[in-house]
């Protein structure tokens, strides 16, 4: 199998055959132009991951590198577990196979404590009671026949909602080439754990919302990554022709919500509620959607927007401050925050006329994570100080 390799953000050029020109173009995973020597030039965007097509792979490579992703992905989650001691996988080129082997590890480490079992909702008929006889579907069914019983019951077992994902998440995964003897090796091994399971072939589109209790909380990680990976075997759903397994990731939503839950934290310390993706009126009929609002006694206090990578375009460069000053008019706020990913030297903007000040700062998210925390964590608290900044200021006007 051919392997093309790219970078995020980056281009590449490339000689394809038709049927791999076809592919990627069904893909949308990557842009692609054709050259005046017969290539083609694959540019990356801020997707990264991997998709397995008829005779080719295509990695796109995270610039952060595939720890720090899993890092991002599992704060934005809830799980904020995965550090460098719950995720010890050396780097790795393909999303797939790192993917992979989170789960089968997770999946390993909740199977210490045994399968969750469920009451289940059965309807069978049996030679005796059990449960309750169903009237209706007794007469409608068996027409006064004494026996079988049309009977209703409820099964405490191991066939849950839960686990039927999990096994389903397991076949999932032993179907992709190239995961490595080892993992496939611990995946059918595990498989057994899940015989008394029914078989479900979800697609992306019907994998049910897990939900989770003191039950079956030491499950939650490896339930929540069996739904990521029986969500994104898109590809085929998309375009209705194209033959690929894909796991992908947009890097500007996991960046997203990796601030967002820092900056709900924060808030949440300082007595603030966090909104994330706030619905806001810009015009009676314009709508807009904050990345973060900071809340305060039914009032917004702070405004803040995440942004993985700055647009560059040529004819509008200032088009994430144009749009921060949107949202800082609109909710009558003199300080609104834009958050980038990497490293660059805070700086603050006065608009010329106005008394609104847009601050930008930066989270570098290469290095250990602990220090890439203590960078978000640096920039939410200036979002706090915007929020207790602006309780000041009303204060002072209503007095």
């Amino acid at each position: 199998m051919r392997t093309i390799s790219l970078s995020e953000y980056q281009t590449a050029p490339t000689n394809l055959t038709s049927p791999e020109l076809d592919q990627l173009l069904a893909s949308r995973l990557v842009g692609v132009s054709p050259r005046l020597d017969g290539r083609y030039d694959l540019t990356a965007g801020s997707t990264v991951g991997t998709a397995v097509f008829p005779g080719m792979r295509l990695l796109i490579r995270p610039k952060i590198g595939i720890r720090n992703v899993f890092f991002l992905l599992s704060y934005g989650l809830g799980l904020a577990r995965w550090d460098a001691e719950r995720f010890p996988y050396g780097e790795d080129e393909d999303l797939f196979r790192a993917m992979a082997w989170l789960y089968q590890a997770e999946v390993r480490y909740a199977a210490r404590i045994g399968l969750v079992r469920d009451y289940q909702d059965r309807h069978e008929q049996l030679a005796t009671i059990r449960g309750r006889i169903d009237i209706a579907a007794q007469v409608r069914t068996l027409q006064g026949r004494r026996l079988p019983l049309e009977c209703r019951y409820q099964d405490y077992t191991e066939d849950s909602q839960l686990n039927r994902v999990l096994k389903a998440a397991h076949r999932r995964l032993l179907r992709i080439p190239g995961l490595g003897a080892d993992v496939l090796r611990e995946l059918r091994a595990d498989l057994r754990l899940f015989g008394e399971v029914a078989e479900v072939d979800y697609g992306p589109k019907t994998v049910p919302k897990l939900q989770f209790n003191r039950l079956n909380e030491g499950w939650r990680a490896p339930g929540v990554l069996a739904e990521m990976i029986l969500r994104q075997d898109s590809l085929r759903d998309v375009t209705g022709s194209l033959d690929a397994l894909s796991f992908t990731v947009d890097m500007n939503k996991v960046f997203e919500r990796f601030v967002e839950a820092v900056v709900r934290r924060e808030a949440r310390r300082a007595g603030l509620t966090s909104e994330a993706q706030a619905r806001r009126k810009l015009t009676a009929r314009v709508r807009m959607k904050p990345d973060l609002v900071l809340r305060e006694g039914g009032r917004d206090v702070a405004v803040g927007d995440a942004k993985y990578k700055e647009l560059a375009l040529a004819e509008w460069p200032h088009a994430d401050l144009y749009q921060l000053l949107a949202y800082c008019d609109a909710l009558q706020l003199r300080r609104g925050l834009l958050i980038y990913a990497g490293s660059r030297r805070p700086r603050t903007e006065l608009v010329k006329g106005t008394n609104v000040n847009l601050e930008i700062i930066g989270i570098d998210l290469e290095g250990d994570h602990r220090e890439v925390l203590a960078r978000a964590q640096t920039a939410a608290a200036r979002l706090v100080e915007h929020a207790v900044l602006s309780r000041q200021a009303s204060r002072v006007m209503a007095a």
